[in-house]
């Protein structure tokens, strides 16, 4: 039950080729995801040998307050860290995704300037998608449990959105993590679009969730909505008021 059984269709194919050469809002994509450590893991590269351009020597640590400021160095080829930089090492897995936003701002005087001036990623377009995970189930049992789940079906978290897998390209029940947006740069083989995408009230309801998730004051629409919901939430999942 739950958001699920309201919006029909909850997805949309989007026609013949085009899906490769556009990209829309609400259309799912492949990209690598990192995982998100509480505490960023550094990588140290150091050369073998002062007259070596190549780092040979490498340790992984946590963070400390002494990363991200001015470091006498060797350089090393490939690298070209600058005084300030680092390098962070993360897992990261190839997941689904939705666009969450599709279209940039881009002057094409400022973008030829910034072409040379070498200064090309302060105009891009880049996309930013939200990723999604699996629920728990008899074969994955790191996933979202059912209890969450319900809930989740049921609108109770700003952060995260169900999708179900049915007619889409998702192997898996999903939850969209709102909590977890970032910035891709729609290129192969980072970026591998779909030619599904949210229906658009699917994706109104998205559209309604990321604007409370910033801040912005619901509309009573998805007020009613969220009442709607909530009446097919099982006893289980309800809030123990106890």
């Amino acid at each position: 039950m739950g958001i699920v059984q309201l919006i029909d269709p909850f997805y949309v194919k989007l026609p013949g080729d085009t899906f490769r050469r556009a990209s829309v809002v609400g259309q799912f994509c492949w990209v690598p995801v990192t995982h998100l450590d509480p505490i960023p893991r550094m990588l140290d590269v150091e050369r073998f040998d002062p007259h070596e351009h190549y780092a040979t020597k490498f340790s992984i640590r946590n963070m400390t307050d002494g990363d991200f400021k001015k470091k006498t160095r060797l350089p090393i080829k490939a690298l070209s860290l600058r005084e300030t930089e680092e390098l962070v090492i993360q897992r990261a897995k190839r997941r689904p995704a939705i666009i969450i936003s599709g279209e940039t701002t881009i002057f094409e005087d400022v973008k030829t300037l910034l072409q040379q001036m070498g200064r090309k990623h302060l105009q891009q377009d880049n996309l930013i998608v939200a990723p999604l995970y699996s629920v728990e189930s008899g074969d994955h049992e790191g996933g979202f449990p059912p209890v969450m789940v319900a809930r989740i079906r049921a609108l109770m978290y700003k952060q995260f959105f169900f999708c179900p897998r049915e007619n889409s390209p998702l192997v898996t029940d999903s939850i969209m993590r709102l909590d977890r947006l970032h910035a891709v740069v729609p290129n192969y083989p980072a970026y591998v679009p779909e030619p599904y995408c949210l229906s658009s009230e699917a994706l109104g309801v998205l559209m309604a969730m990321l604007r409370s998730l910033f801040g912005a004051k619901e509309e009573p629409e998805f007020n009613t909505l969220k009442e709607l919901v909530f009446e097919s939430l099982p006893d289980e999942a309800r809030l123990n008021q106890a």
